[in-house]
C-alpha cells in the first residue's frame, strides 16, 4: 500500500481500501427487495384470480345479468376485500338490482380516490347525490363547466360557486371560477377573478391557460407583466 496516504487518524480510509458504506445501505436494500419479489411471486396468483372474477363480472354486467355478477364481485373481495375496484362495480350492480341499501353502505365504508368518486358520480341515482358530497361536487362542476364551455359565464359562476361551497380547497375550481370572472367585461367581475386566485400558486400550464382569458392589466398582480 502506497505509505502516502497513511495518517495518525485511524478512521481515515484511503482510496485504495474499500470503503464500507456502501455496503450498509446497499445489502439491507437487496434483502428488501428479495422480500418485496418473494410476497409478491406468493400473491400472484391471488391476484390473477381477483382480475378473472372482475372480467367475469363485468361481461355478466355486460349481458344484464346483474345477479350473477354481484357474485363474481363479491368472489373478488373475499380474496381482496380492499379492493376498491370490486367495490365500486359491486355497488354499481347493487344499484341496477335495486338494493339501494347495500349500495349506499357499501360506498360508505369505503375512502376513495377522485378518480374512483368520478366513476361512481357516474352511476350514483340523483336521490342520493346529498349523501356523498364528493359525487354532489363532482355533478356541480360538471354543470359549471357545461355552463362556461356554452359561454354563460354569469350562470357558471353560481355553479363554480355552489362547488366551492362544498370544496373550498378545489384549486382547479377557483381557477376556472377566475375564468368566468375574467370572461365578463365588468371590471368589478374581473377584480373578482384576482381576488378569487388570492394565495393559489400556479404552475407554468396553469398560468398559460389562465392568461388566455386574464385581461393584461391584471398580470401584474402575479408577478407578471
Amino acid at each position: 500500500m502506497n505509505q502516502s496516504f497513511n495518517t495518525e487518524n485511524e478512521e481515515y480510509i484511503t482510496p485504495l481500501e474499500p470503503h464500507s458504506y456502501p455496503k450498509k445501505i446497499t445489502v439491507p436494500l437487496v434483502i428488501c427487495f428479495l422480500i418485496f419479489c418473494y410476497f409478491f411471486i406468493m400473491e400472484l396468483p391471488q391476484i390473477i384470480q381477483v382480475i378473472r372474477l372482475c372480467n367475469k363480472a363485468e361481461y355478466m354486467y355486460q349481458k344484464s345479468n346483474y345477479t350473477h355478477a354481484i357474485g363474481y364481485y363479491k368472489q373478488a373481495l373475499e380474496l381482496a376485500p380492499d379492493s376498491t375496484h370490486a367495490k365500486i362495480y359491486l355497488a354499481k350492480n347493487y344499484f341496477a338490482t335495486r338494493q339501494n341499501k347495500l349500495a349506499v353502505e357499501l360506498l360508505k365504508s369505503t375512502e376513495f380516490q377522485t378518480e374512483e368518486w368520478k366513476i361512481i358520480a357516474s352511476f350514483l341515482p340523483m336521490e342520493y347525490y346529498s349523501d356523498f358530497k364528493q359525487v354532489e361536487f363532482i355533478k356541480i362542476v360538471q354543470v359549471a363547466d357545461n355552463k362556461f364551455s356554452n359561454r354563460l359565464f354569469d350562470d357558471a359562476i353560481h355553479w363554480y360557486s355552489r362547488a366551492l361551497a362544498i370544496n373550498p380547497e378545489s384549486k382547479t375550481t377557483k381557477i376556472a371560477l377566475a375564468k368566468s370572472f375574467f370572461s365578463l367585461e365588468d371590471e368589478a367581475d374581473q377584480w373578482s377573478g384576482v381576488v378569487t386566485l388570492e394565495g393559489i400558486s400556479l404552475n407554468q400550464s396553469e398560468w398559460d391557460d389562465l392568461v388566455s382569458y386574464m385581461p393584461k392589466e391584471y398580470h401584474v398582480y402575479f408577478g407578471r407583466s
